[in-house]
């Protein structure tokens, strides 16, 4: 029989969502209203490049996905502003690279 689990919300995770929502609006990145969805191969198949953060893709990625992982990059619901400063120290070569 194939069960389905899912999380009950706590107050902690409540607020530590709550918590990230204000801070990326207060980076101007406004993400109310906006929910998190299960990532589809063919969402991996029509990027360019990935970037994990903690996690695997699995049977999701294709060969030759121009994949990076960002594990060392501290979870954003424990830390937003190092997590933030971990990323926006690794923009700029990014952006070069894709520049080419």
């Amino acid at each position: 029989m194939w069960r389905r689990a899912r999380p009950a919300p706590s107050q902690t995770l409540s607020s530590r969502r709550r918590s990230c929502k204000d801070s990326l609006l207060g980076d101007g990145i406004d993400v109310r209203g906006r929910r998190p969805r299960q990532l589809t191969r063919a969402d991996v198949e029509s990027a360019t490049r990935v970037i994990t953060f903690g996690c695997e893709l699995g049977e999701l990625a294709p060969p030759g996905l121009a994949l990076e992982h960002w594990d060392d990059v501290p979870a954003v619901s424990e830390d937003f502003k190092r997590a933030r400063d971990a990323i926006v120290a690794r923009l700029p070569r990014l952006l070069d690279e894709c520049a080419k």
